[in-house]
């Protein structure tokens, strides 16, 4: 069983779009992958899982990145207090990666 998490990106005008992805969304996997990704092909797989309904696996570093295939879906805010997913990651439009886990009142940077 996946541990869930959201992938958000900050846009240039400091709002946010993201999407969910279902599978192994601790830390220990999600970021080295999302240093993998960089700013700009995170935003296209965002772009590209949220009119598929989210990520089902993300291991972009081996090429194994699936879709979920379910109706388009996206996620704007990564401070909602609604949101369900396990851990919460933002990556600046600077490159850096903010994250917390969903209970946590803190954010971490890396």
């Amino acid at each position: 069983m996946g541990t869930r998490c959201d992938i958000y990106i900050e846009e240039a005008d400091e709002s946010f779009v993201g999407v969910q992805c279902f599978y192994d969304g601790y830390p220990e996997h999600m970021l080295p992958e999302l240093d993998f990704c960089g700013y700009k092909m995170l935003r296209d797989y965002i772009i590209v899982a949220g009119s598929k309904g989210g990520i089902r696996l993300f291991y972009p570093s081996k090429g194994q990145t699936e879709f979920a295939g379910a109706l388009p879906y996206y996620v704007y805010d990564p401070h909602s207090k609604n949101n369900d997913a396990d851990f919460i990651y933002v990556m600046k439009n600077n490159g850096k990666v903010s994250w917390k886990e969903r209970t946590d009142i803190s954010w971490k940077t890396i």
